[in-house]
């Protein structure tokens, strides 16, 4: 959704901070299991920040939609009532 609903470039490198999952293998290859530890850290924290932010567009979002179905709502009982 956040890349106009296409799946290629919709990876969650081009949304936040933080490296390409291609370097793992490397890491691995080469027995750096810190460096694999702290890409995997860097990916929580990533994605975990887009979700906050996320959050915070879904409640604006949910907030403005409840605000409006109960005006339109109230308009409707109005409507009805006279």
């Amino acid at each position: 959704m956040m890349n106009d609903l296409k799946f290629a470039g919709s990876g969650v490198d081009n949304f936040a901070k933080k490296r390409k999952g291609d370097i793992v293998p490397v890491h691995y290859a080469k027995r750096e299991y810190d460096e694999i530890i702290d890409y995997i850290h860097t990916e929580r924290d990533a994605i975990l920040g887009l979700f906050a932010e996320l959050r915070t567009v879904l409640t604006t979002f949910g907030n403005r939609k409840k605000h409006l179905l109960a005006e339109e709502e109230s308009a409707s009982q109005m409507t009805n009532a006279s």
